[in-house]
């Protein structure tokens, strides 16, 4: 037993010597790191393809995702680390939700669909380079890392053999960032860094405001399509105040802004198929609950409806085999 625990300490100590403490570049704090930068990045791309894949691929537009990863770069160059690798990519689904994880930030269609305007668009996505630019996901890893050696020496006491448990491989971090969620102090400090950073780069940060009331009308209109992504985000009156402060706090008034610091002529008219799209979704996703619960014949009448609106969409093609399938039609299925 006493190897045992050895082993764990040993596993330990090797941990906290590859990473140890790190300066927060947005606290300017020292923080216990067990995640050094190039693995924080790693796992970010080990769980690309998973996160495409869960969210229903990738929603192709070169000009759209041209544009809207040209505010997202401006964002990320005026970021408190601007030398890491960031990719954008466009979620093909109807959720709405947005997130980051180190080296890459998403939006969804059906978000994107419902924003009303370029600054909101940018306030959203400073708030999640804000989680990657201030090491939330690394934190959150670290502390899990933690937990796992507190568990496995406390399990190493008793007798349990199964040391490997707490030298977490990269496979096994990688899924556990899919899984992390931020607390309310990390989502705080990401309204506010992410307003500072959109004002920086030219945005008019009153739109933060205008962001969070919409997400609260989201919530009340459409609270299953936005999955978890205000579970653990404060009260949107808390959120308001927050973000108010901090541009009086740090002056991010008009003399920051470019144009008129809104740009919704431009949003509107960029986002125009983006949003024809999301609309035939509609039939498509009724059709996926319809399969789900093994209506196969409701979901067939949605697949064709999907398809009658937009040929172009191999997801309703899918759907439509999906549900020949179900009705035992496997010949017509094929085709």
């Amino acid at each position: 037993m006493k190897a045992r625990t050895l082993i764990i300490g040993i596993v330990a100590v090797a941990l906290l010597g590859a990473a140890g403490c790190r300066v927060n570049p947005v606290t300017g704090g020292r923080e216990l790191m067990l995640v050094p930068e190039e693995q924080e990045l790693a796992l970010g791309h080990q769980v690309h393809p998973d996160i495409v894949f869960m969210y229903d691929g990738e929603y192709r537009d070169p000009e759209l995702h041209r544009y809207l990863g040209t505010i997202v770069m401006r964002l990320h160059e005026v970021s408190h680390r601007p030398q890491i690798p960031m990719q954008f990519t466009i979620l093909n689904t109807s959720v709405l939700n947005a997130f980051a994880t180190p080296g890459h930030v998403y939006a969804t269609r059906g978000f994107l669909a419902r924003l009303e305007n370029e600054a909101q668009f940018a306030a959203v996505m400073g708030h999640e380079l804000a989680h990657v630019t201030a090491g939330h996901s690394a934190r959150r890893l670290s502390d899990s890392i933690l937990v796992s050696l507190a568990t496995g020496v406390a399990d190493m006491a008793v007798g349990d053999a199964m040391a490997a448990r707490v030298a977490l491989g990269a496979g096994q971090v990688g899924v556990a960032l899919l899984g992390l969620s931020y607390s309310r102090e990390q989502e705080r400090q990401a309204d506010r860094v992410g307003t500072y950073y959109m004002a920086l780069a030219g945005w008019d940060a009153q739109q933060a405001i205008a962001m969070q009331e919409l997400l609260h009308s989201f919530a009340e209109r459409e609270p299953t399509r936005l999955e978890h992504f205000l579970s653990t985000h404060p009260p949107a009156d808390d959120r308001v105040d927050e973000i108010q402060a901090v541009i009086e706090e740090m002056d991010l008034g008009p003399h920051h802004v470019q144009g008129d610091g809104v740009f919704a002529e431009r949003w509107n008219r960029r986002l125009r198929r983006l949003r024809e799209v999301d609309a035939a979704f509609e039939p498509y996703d009724r059709g996926m609950k319809l399969l789900t619960e093994e209506n196969h014949s409701g979901a067939l009448e949605a697949a064709n409806r999907a398809i009658a609106n937009r040929s172009d969409q191999p997801p309703f093609f899918r759907l439509k085999g999906d549900a020949l399938l179900g009705l035992g039609r496997t010949g017509q299925a094929k085709d």
